[in-house]
């Protein structure tokens, strides 16, 4: 997948030029920096037309006593090289026009070449030497009191801090640098390059994993861009900002940035972003398991890659023949010069006229070949992604039986509680939401759990946390909730190498009750999740969780606390993860949250427990409609 440059470029461009030395005639003096203009204006849209138009003014200056205009047209002419891609030439320049503007003393000739030569090391990633020149180029900015000079140098040595950072995974100096630059694009109040650094930022903080930083950056850009009138930056926000939410794993909010992104992609007729969003498009939906949309996308990236790589033919062929019609009228110069050398010029043009038609031949005949070759090993891709996503299914099924398996079977359950009933929904074939039970010396334990993330990753955590409760409970005999809960931590803290140094956070949320029927006691121990207890008269007690997670937060993090409840006959317990309140739906696509659950639970407490099962799961359904399902769903209930 072909990637943006990282370092973004942009070249500020000398002010109207000061008031020319008395030597050099007003009328010389504007014409030539009248040509400069026109060139800088036009190298991008016409390049062979900026570098004629730089090459005359440099000649032109050459004959005026002014090292001043001189050292204007030979920096313009390293510019105009640089964005040609011809390296060696633009150096050449861009040394020449230090030398002049140094031997001079004029800041911002000096300003204007350090960072122009910098920018072409920055091109070549040649880091340290654009580093060097970036930083002389911005202590003659600030000198200068050029805040928005000061804003774009500061910007290209945060982008390049970037580049490093994104090797060493320290991004300290870069955060640092680009909130530095921000401040001098507020200063300037220019509009373009505070959405420049933005933009950039919000990239660096997604790469640090950052994502909610990164997401407000890119917000700031996006909000910005909103006030100008044109909206090229558009395409680009919207991209990185899909990126971002496809790194978070939100690949709904990812595809609806990655299609607003298509919509500008195409308005400005950027084929390369427009190729791009299709193709995250396809890994978006191909993780949602929607495979006929990632399918789709996929098909629409390679014909728009077809395209693409067709551009790239003409774009070489151009360059080829602007060559050719370049030589072509040297040599018409030269026999105007001279009819002695007729002859040689004609053999010279059909020889330069014949390589031209081989080597076109030659690229397309190439070009061709590459294109089989690629269909053929797409269709090889294809194929192999089919097995493999066979493969990675019937690899899911079988956690899932395996994830089965270890649950508390329905003959043990109603041994243990013989009024109950668990709604269990996961999100994907295998939950990282589980519960758990057994009696152990007359006492009876149930425990509800929703651990780090959903799916295999959440069945891995499930498959830990019910292992551990095997030994704490059961195997060492601990029973007091509250000493369960801690132990439990441990053991995962443990068992997942987790201290303040480390990255991971995952873990569980979970409600734990022990019930001894011999008095009736209930003692309970949360973490994070509550639990309720409704009594026959649908008066509602919650139990308060503690507001920590069974897993690393810090080194000072407390015990769990022991609550304990005496039950009355017809008293229902009810535990549960946040799948259920935090599912989105309903008329305006809102959460279904706690309350709305408390009042299904308490108006329906006549039911049995097998009909406020069956009542629970209706209205989910119900409630959800065709919104997909955002996370695992748990919800048990116990009748005493």
């Amino acid at each position: 997948m072909k990637e943006r440059l990282k370092i973004i470029i942009l070249c500020v461009g000398l002010l109207v030029p000061m008031i020319i030395e008395a030597q050099i005639s007003k009328d010389d003096s504007l014409k030539i920096s009248e040509i400069i203009s026109v060139s800088e204006e036009i190298r991008l849209s016409h390049p062979d037309s900026g570098l004629k138009l730089a090459i005359e003014a440099l000649e032109l200056s050459k004959t005026k006593n002014s090292l001043y205009i001189q050292t204007r047209a030979v920096i313009n002419l390293g510019v105009v090289y640089q964005e040609a891609s011809d390296y060696k030439k633009s150096t050449r320049y861009f040394v020449d026009g230090i030398s002049l503007a140094e031997k001079i003393k004029d800041k911002k000739l000096m300003c204007q070449a350090y960072n122009s030569f910098a920018n072409l090391f920055a091109l070549q990633r040649q880091f340290n030497q654009a580093t060097d020149y970036y930083s002389k180029a911005l202590e003659i900015a600030k000198e200068l009191k050029d805040t928005l000079k000061t804003a774009v140098i500061s910007m290209n040595i945060a982008n390049i801090l970037y580049n490093e950072s994104y090797e060493s995974n320290d991004f300290t100096k870069t955060n640092k640098s680009y909130a530095e630059a921000l401040h001098w694009g507020q200063l300037a109040n220019d509009i373009e390059i505070q959405i420049s650094i933005l933009s950039n930022w919000g990239m660096s903080y997604s790469d640090e994993q950052q994502y909610q930083l990164s997401i407000e950056k890119l917000n700031q850009a996006l909000d910005l861009a909103k006030t100008l009138e044109h909206q090229t930056d558009f395409a680009f926000i919207y991209h990185y900002l899909g990126r971002t939410y496809s790194l978070m794993k939100e690949h709904e909010k990812a595809i609806e940035k990655f299609k607003e992104s298509i919509v500008y992609a195409k308005k400005y007729k950027d084929l390369e972003f427009e190729s791009e969003n299709y193709f995250y498009l396809a890994t978006s939906n191909y993780s949602l398991q929607n495979y006929k949309e990632a399918y789709d996308y996929m098909d629409i990236y390679r014909n728009l890659s077809d395209t693409l790589t067709n551009k790239e033919i003409s774009n070489e062929l151009n360059a080829i023949k602007v060559k050719f019609d370049t030589e072509k009228k040297q040599q018409e110069i030269e026999l105007l010069k001279s009819k002695a050398y007729q002859d040689q010029i004609i053999k010279m043009s059909l020889l330069i006229g014949s390589v031209f038609i081989l080597l076109l031949g030659f690229l397309l005949l190439n070009r061709y070949r590459l294109k089989v070759k690629t269909n053929k090993l797409l269709e090889h891709q294809n194929q192999v992604i089919s097995e493999k996503n066979k493969d990675i299914s019937d690899s899911i099924n079988y956690a899932k039986r395996i994830q089965e398996a270890i649950l508390p079977n329905s003959d043990e359950l109603f041994t243990i509680f013989p009024n109950h009933f668990i709604l269990s929904l996961p999100k994907d074939v295998v939950s990282g939401d589980f519960y758990w039970s057994a009696e152990v010396n007359g006492l009876r334990f149930f425990v509800v759990a929703d651990c780090t993330g959903h799916g295999v990753p959440g069945a891995f955590m499930s498959m830990i946390g019910n292992t551990l409760l095997n030994q704490i409970i059961i195997e060492r005999k601990i029973s007091k909730p509250d000493e369960i809960l801690n132990q439990l931590r441990k053991e995962i803290i443990l068992a997942l190498k987790q201290n303040e140094a480390s990255r991971n956070k995952d873990g569980m949320d979970m409600s734990l009750i022990c019930f001894n029927p011999a008095n009736n006691l209930l003692q309970i121990a949360c973490a994070n999740n509550p639990v309720w207890i409704i009594n026959e008269n649908g008066d509602l007690t919650e139990i308060n969780p503690d507001k920590q997670p069974i897993g690393f937060v810090s080194d000072e993090q407390g015990d769990f606390s022991l609550k304990e409840y005496y039950l009355k006959t017809g008293d229902a317990v009810y535990q549960f993860s946040d799948g259920y309140a935090d599912q989105f739906g309903g008329e305006k696509g809102k959460k279904f949250k706690y309350n709305q659950l408390k009042q299904i639970l308490l108006h329906h407490q006549h039911l049995s427990m097998q009909e406020q099962q069956e009542l629970l799961l209706v209205n989910f359904k119900e409630w959800k409609a065709l919104l997909a399902q955002i996370d695992d769903v748990l919800v048990t209930g116990i009748k005493f």
